[in-house]
């Protein structure tokens, strides 16, 4: 009986020794794989920013800010519709590539969705006090932006401009965004809006 429980216990340690140098060769994920980093980097960089890009038509104002023209642009088709109008926004707002700078630096777009055919968007209110211009200038400002998301996006007929997410009567001190505004090519020396029915100034 002795020998047999002997012989069961250097059976077990044997198996176990086995059984540690298995896992112990076996590579850790991460094994050789150079300097560390954050878990997927690249790879989530890759597919954030990898979709093919749709061209989008950017309404902004000409040299002479006189009127509003139509300028190619393109933003990342794959991304939510929410994050499509930011894009859009931002291209705007940045002015790259565009005829003339109409926004002031460090616009803030506090949020932005659709909801009933209708884009909502929130801006922070610091440009107030950077939009050199008078009434004809916020004008092209408000279209500017009501404009472009109207002509990309196919489900919104209109937009509803928010303030540090408020309502507010005035983009500035001229133009209403009390309620939503329709598209008006008018701005551009085109008569017919995108849906018959837009408001105009």
């Amino acid at each position: 009986m002795k020998k047999k429980s002997n012989r069961g216990y250097w059976l077990w340690i044997l198996i176990l020794s086995v059984l540690g140098i298995i896992v112990w060769s076996y590579p850790a994920p991460d094994r050789d794989a150079g300097p560390r980093g954050p878990v997927g980097t690249k790879k989530t960089a890759v597919i954030k920013h990898g979709g093919p890009n749709r061209k989008i038509i950017l309404f902004t104002p000409d040299k002479n800010g006189e009127r509003l023209v139509k300028v190619e642009a393109s933003i990342n088709s794959q991304a939510p519709v929410e994050d499509q109008i930011k894009q859009a926004l931002s291209l705007l707002f940045t002015a790259e590539g565009l005829p003339a700078p109409l926004f002031p630096a460090g616009m803030i777009i506090r949020e932005a969705f659709a909801y009933d055919r209708t884009a909502i968007i929130s801006l922070g209110e610091d440009f107030r006090k950077k939009l050199a211009g008078g009434v004809w200038t916020e004008l092209l400002a408000v279209y500017s932006i009501v404009n472009t998301l109207s002509a990309n996006f196919e489900g919104i007929d209109q937009t509803q401009i928010l303030i540090n997410d408020h309502e507010s009567d005035f983009f500035i001190s001229h133009v209403s965004i009390s309620r939503a505004i329709k598209a008006d090519l008018s701005f551009t020396g085109e008569t017919a809006n995108k849906d018959d029915g837009g408001e105009s100034s």
